[in-house]
């Protein structure tokens, strides 16, 4: 019993330097780890660091404590001349102080999500384990995906990245849909109660929402004499980006219902993006923005359920194409039962000098072959 309290006393004493010792040693082998292209999982570090930092806080405890011990009476009065005067400014202007606080965890957070991203899970996608990066933004969340070793080690390198709209964490929400979907059929009402019981439906996303005003409106699409499709801005992000929404009325504009089905119930694009829908389900936005072949293309984003959902569109390209960078050139444009898009690779970055490469679809936009050039 006296060796143990002889441990714990010579551990206590040199606290601060087991700390420091834990810290630098996961320092070194995060570097060795990125010389053969793994890293750390996240929770190795979020634990490291913790039992590190709370070492060295227990030290400056100490080191406190004894000083007061020593200088009781001066370090009171001091403290209370020092301290004082910041608690009494802290009860005043709280508000600002809390600013303040969350501003500085705002900007620890963002400069460590290269290290310790804000979310992460373990997912299997195309029969591969991944591990999923979380990182959200102001108005839109980014998941990169990792190569899953074990427990403790994963792929330090980007396999693939996946973009969102809004702030929030999707894979998160999708276990809790998909847990929603497993205790509705678990709790389905059965046939005998159903025939009590009427007017039962599926409520999500049906909200009556208030047109889109005027001054808002950037495209509107009149199917027919009742339904109406209006596309609106909700506000500008960082980045030359903008927020839209995608209202439709079935009734002639007596009411509207929005169509994107997120959390946010907006996507964001950039601010010079054109929109168009060629029918009541088939849409496009163009960012107006580069893509590079061999990349996720999000320049020419698809919607074939009337604007619930968008994704990206597939370029199938000929292997003698030497373009690598391309532009959007408008919108698609319907043609006998066809749609077509004209590309330009620009020979060099702000040129109008370079190739045009025009490209048909005959699945609604979801897949482009080349024609002529």
């Amino acid at each position: 019993m006296e060796k143990v309290k002889n441990t714990i006393k010579e551990f206590n004493k040199h606290i601060c330097l087991y700390s420091i010792i834990l810290l630098i040693v996961l320092t070194i082998l995060h570097f060795l780890l990125e010389l053969v292209h793994i890293k750390f999982r996240k929770w190795v570090y979020v634990t490291i660091i913790s039992i590190s930092l709370i070492g060295i806080f227990i030290k400056l405890l100490q080191i406190l404590y004894s000083k007061i011990k020593i200088y009781k009476e001066k370090f009171f009065k001091y403290a209370s001349i020092i301290i004082g005067p910041f608690i009494l400014s802290g009860i005043i202007f709280w508000p600002c102080v809390l600013l303040i606080i969350l501003f500085m965890l705002l900007m620890i957070d963002s400069n460590t999500d290269y290290i310790i991203p804000n979310y992460e899970h373990v997912v299997e996608k195309e029969g591969k384990k991944y591990v999923a990066n979380v990182n959200t933004m102001w108005l839109d969340t980014k998941v990169d995906y990792y190569k899953y070793i074990n427990f403790f080690i994963m792929g330090n390198e980007v396999k693939f990245t996946e973009h969102y709209n809004g702030s929030y964490d999707p894979l998160q929400s999708e276990q809790e849909k998909s847990e929603k979907e497993i205790y509705n059929r678990e709790n389905t009402i059965s046939n005998d109660n159903y025939n009590d019981m009427t007017g039962l439906e599926d409520t999500e996303n049906t909200e009556k929402f208030e047109k889109i005003s005027e001054e808002n409106l950037i495209y509107e699409k009149i199917i027919n004499d009742y339904t109406i499709i209006r596309v609106g801005t909700v506000g500008n992000s960082l980045g030359g980006k903008m927020g839209i929404e995608i209202q439709k009325t079935t009734n002639g504009g007596e009411t509207w219902q929005n169509q994107i089905k997120s959390k946010d119930a907006y996507i964001l694009v950039n601010n010079e993006a054109q929109i168009t829908f060629i029918n009541e389900n088939v849409g496009f936005i163009n960012n107006n923005s580069m893509f590079i072949l061999g990349q996720k293309n999000n320049s020419l984003l698809v919607t074939v359920d009337g604007g619930e959902s968008f994704k990206a569109t597939n370029f199938v390209f000929p292997e003698d194409i030497k373009d690598t960078a391309f532009y959007i050139q408008d919108l698609p444009i319907l043609s006998n039962e066809k749609l077509t898009i004209v590309l330009f690779a620009p020979r060099e970055v702000g040129s109008t000098d370079g190739n045009y490469y025009k490209f048909v679809s005959v699945d609604n936009g979801q897949n482009w072959t080349i024609t002529e050039n």
